[in-house]
């Protein structure tokens, strides 16, 4: 695990990048850089408009937005205080508005993610109640801007557990396909 931490650091280093708003936006793809670099930035701009103080703690727990194929749509890596987005779970395409507020939503989940953090909480001893509070982080935030989130989309079984088998198989998958797009770069 430490050298692909190690390796990501140095791509966040080296990859093309803009920053908004104090966060540097890193897609390794030229094709799409500028349209992810668009919803993330409206995603920020929806957050600082809507709730400062919640947009203030992103900025203390998240230095960075990468564009990564991440199963679930979006996930935080505490090493390098950045948030792994995958923008293909959100439907910018059909529905722009309402994409760019549930990704706001999903980076205000992750911000929490990384605030726990900070307080050293014990995320995966404590799975279930920690994404039930992230989720409910944002269906706060929801409702400032103007949606109600139901119920059910905070409501996470007592007996859940993080998806590790199937994200170190989505991960291998994915690194094996980034290895070999950074071969045909170079």
């Amino acid at each position: 695990m430490f050298p692909s931490l190690v390796a990501e650091a140095m791509l966040l280093l080296f990859w093309q990048h803009e920053v908004k708003k104090g966060i540097r936006i890193v897609d390794p793809l030229a094709e799409t850089r500028a349209g992810f670099v668009a919803a993330i930035d409206e995603a920020l701009t929806l957050i600082e408009a809507n709730d400062p103080m919640r947009f203030a703690s992103l900025k203390r727990e998240v230095r960075a937005t990468v564009a990564v194929p991440v199963l679930g749509g979006a996930e935080y890596c505490r090493f390098l205080r950045s948030c792994h987005i995958d923008l293909r779970a959100y439907p910018l395409a059909s529905d722009r508005e309402s994409a760019i507020t549930l990704l706001a939503c999903r980076l205000i989940h992750e911000t929490t993610h990384g605030h726990l953090c900070t307080k050293r909480v014990l995320q995966q001893r404590h799975y279930p109640e920690v994404e039930r509070l992230c989720a409910r982080e944002e269906a706060r935030f929801a409702r400032k801007v103007g949606v109600d989130l139901p119920e059910s989309w905070w409501s996470v079984p007592d007996d859940a557990q993080p998806q590790v088998e199937e994200r170190r198989d989505f991960a291998k998958t994915e690194m094996m396909r980034l290895r070999q797009s950074l071969r045909e770069i170079t």
